[in-house]
């Protein structure tokens, strides 16, 4: 095993994985560098890096860069990993890292099998797939109290487990950024609602939910991922004049504290909103993100309108906004209705200070610190 504070992370990001992935695994990697450690982040393909060297600028200061290096497999596939263990097991009996730190869906038993050979191993889940054999198991689920033996028990074979809404792996942006809930009737400023669906928009839901949402008197801040397909679609609806997009946002923390409530898919996102406390409501568009936001509506912090997939299964891979995928209109239009009733109805900033409340307790800003703490521990 690795004596060097050297930490390898396998992680990818592209127009089928969404960026979170890629996102919260650069707040591990800063907080790792701040502690000394040095960090090479391993990728499958041209895509992912591209992705990588983009937002790196914005979650690694210029002076912990020279720390952080990239490598891109030869032999990887994103969705088959086993593919790549010869080149990836070879790589890191070389370099001799002190851990490997794996954050994909498609990790299997037999993956983990082979990496245990060479290295220590730490896992990012939010699916709990199965009995997951590494050193260290990260699962920052908000995890209701009657439901946290059932999470243990899946990961019997974990030697140790970090659990809970502590362990979020939040921006640095985020630590100094201070939200206001606004009283409207104490302002002349309009509601500003901000929409955002994460890296990539697959099921096409900024267009079905603005032309739900259009004549609602509120001002919507529309954030485009860098994966969004539809930005040209996207770019008529400013002329209603209560539309702005946003693209390549860098400070996400600011234009999140200038809005009085949010529309966004479940995910990293919500931990981001949750850390400021900006009244919201989910939804969900992929079955990772159904546990955290169910548990997010339980406990009484963003309220979850449901999965905007259509129940039957299609391709997405069609970029023609014209023949975009099937979505479930009810949820659209459940959507619509917490939009109007947290901005617009008469009692709306009282639900919005009691979800700010709430929010508020379940995330703080020193997951990735705490994050990084642990993996340099399993190091040593």
């Amino acid at each position: 095993m690795g004596t060097d504070r050297l930490i390898y992370i396998r992680t990818d990001a592209n127009s089928t994985i969404a960026t979170g992935h890629m996102m919260r695994c650069l707040s591990v990697a800063n907080a790792c560098l701040q502690k000394g450690a040095r960090v090479c982040f391993v990728v499958s393909d041209t895509e992912s890096k591209s992705v990588f060297d983009a937002l790196v600028k914005d979650a690694v200061s210029s002076e912990q860069v020279s720390s952080l290096s990239v490598c891109m497999l030869r032999t990887a596939v994103y969705n088959d990993l086993e593919k790549e263990l010869p080149e990836l097991t070879d790589i890191i009996v070389t370099n001799k890292p002190g851990l490997l730190l794996l954050d994909s869906y498609f990790v299997t038993p037999a993956y983990l099998e082979a990496v245990n050979r060479v290295t220590k191993t730490a896992y990012l889940d939010d699916l709990r797939s199965f009995d997951y054999d590494v050193d260290l198991l990260i699962n920052y689920d908000i995890i209701p109290d009657d439901a946290m033996a059932e999470y243990k028990a899946s990961y019997q074979n974990a030697a140790t487990c970090l659990l809970g809404g502590l362990y979020t792996p939040l921006r640095t942006q985020f630590q100094n950024c201070v939200f206001t809930v606004r009283d409207f009737l104490s302002t002349i400023q309009s509601p500003a609602v901000l929409v955002t669906t994460g890296g990539s928009d697959p099921y096409h839901f900024c267009l079905h939910f603005l032309e739900a949402a259009k004549q609602l008197p509120v001002t919507f801040h529309v954030v485009l991922g860098r994966l969004n397909t539809d930005k040209e679609a996207l770019f008529s609806y400013e002329k209603l004049g209560n539309v702005i997009l946003h693209e390549n946002v860098t400070d996400m923390a600011s234009l999140m504290s200038k809005c009085d409530f949010a529309v966004s898919a479940a995910g990293t996102t919500l931990y981001e909103l949750c850390a400021l406390g900006v009244p919201s409501v989910s939804y969900t568009l992929a079955d990772n993100q159904m546990v955290s936001a169910k548990a997010f509506d339980t406990v009484g912090a963003v309220s979850y309108a449901g999965d905007i997939r259509p129940a039957r299964d299609f391709s997405l891979r069609t970029c023609d906004v014209s023949h975009r995928p099937e979505i479930n209109e009810e949820i659209i239009s459940r959507i619509v209705a917490h939009v109007e009733e947290m901005t617009l109805l008469s009692d709306n900033y009282v639900k919005r200070k009691s979800a700010h409340e709430s929010m508020r307790r379940l995330v703080d800003t020193n997951g990735a610190s705490r994050i990084a703490e642990a993996l340099i521990s399993c190091m040593e």
